[in-house]
């Protein structure tokens, strides 16, 4: 803080009266404000100027320099206080360039590993044909999936819905695939004709729209024993061929399917009979119920309710 000392020409020690000869202005630090100590005795006026400093005054600081100046931040240092990027401080001129390194090899998707990039071989992004490989470093398409197991894709539709696979141009729906959870069918459908070209049921039916083969088979089924055909063996007997070496009864329930079908060799030197249970009706152009014995071929077929027809090598 500033002092004022007085001197005086008197002899004596101390203040007291006379002309001022002096006045000198010196700094201290005691106090807590500016003060001036002394007395004048001879009039006049004592004047001390204190001005704000500025960029050409040194001096006081105004209360809003004290504000902004007060727990200011210590001198940046870069590395000290400062961090840097890539060994780039953030002071100074000019754009900062931020790099990283990408891990795996390259074509590899990043992925988050534990925080860190991780680079997935099993996952290859083709960046000059803009293809994307599982399990293949060289996709031949837009996505080429590669797979050792048997099962290479699952297509999992969560919920109750339909799981279906759809197949689109330009953008348009054409056609979809998978499975229809109301049916309980795998199913082909026409998109654009809204029909289902191809159903094949859990029942093991495959319907060709609207014409339908239940269990449909090339093998042959062998029968010694006289036997009736109805909703229990529609699966054993529906489109097979069946061998017959005794000479049986074969007889027909209106429980079997419309569409149902059965060819019949007769293999020994017997005749079998073909008969329909309750109302169901046995056809045949010639009004036959029976094969004609040994080596003798015919087939018989559902038409509607209650209809069969009976046809080949008859008797």
């Amino acid at each position: 803080m500033a002092r004022i000392d007085i001197k005086s020409n008197g002899t004596g020690g101390g203040g007291g009266s006379g002309t001022v000869t002096s006045v000198s202005i010196a700094t201290g630090t005691s106090g807590t404000n500016v003060n001036a100590t002394g007395t004048v005795t001879t009039a006049g006026t004592l004047t001390v100027n204190i001005p704000t400093a500025s960029a050409t005054n040194t001096g006081k600081l105004s209360n809003p320099d004290w504000s902004t100046f007060n727990g200011k931040q210590a001198a940046l240092v870069s590395g000290t206080n400062i961090k840097t990027i890539n060994g780039s401080s953030v002071l100074g001129a000019g754009d900062l360039t931020v790099t990283g390194t990408p891990a795996g090899a390259t074509g590899n998707i990043q992925f988050n590993n534990a925080g860190a990039f991780g680079g997935e071989n099993n996952l290859f992004w083709d960046d000059t044909n803009n293809r994307l490989g599982i399990n293949t470093a060289t996709p031949g398409n837009a996505l080429d999936v590669h797979a050792g197991a048997d099962n290479i894709s699952t297509i999992n539709r969560t919920g109750s819905g339909n799981a279906f696979h759809q197949y689109a141009l330009a953008g348009a729906n054409k056609w979809r695939t998978g499975y229809d959870n109301t049916a309980g069918s795998f199913v082909i459908y026409d998109v654009v004709n809204t029909i289902n070209r191809v159903v094949v049921t859990n029942t093991g039916e495959f319907d060709l729209q609207g014409n339908k083969l239940q269990n449909f088979s090339a093998d042959v089924e062998a029968l010694t024993t006289s036997t009736t055909f109805d909703g229990s063996n529609t699966a054993t007997y529906n489109g097979r061929v069946v061998q017959i070496s005794n000479a049986l009864t074969l007889s027909f329930d209106n429980a079997l399917p419309i569409g149902f079908s059965c060819t019949f060799i007769q293999t020994s030197a017997n005749t079998s009979t073909f008969a329909g249970v309750g109302s169901v009706v046995i056809n045949n152009r010639q009004g036959h119920s029976s094969n004609n014995g040994q080596y003798s071929v015919v087939s018989i077929v559902k038409i509607n309710t209650l209809q069969f027809i009976l046809g080949g090598d008859t008797a």
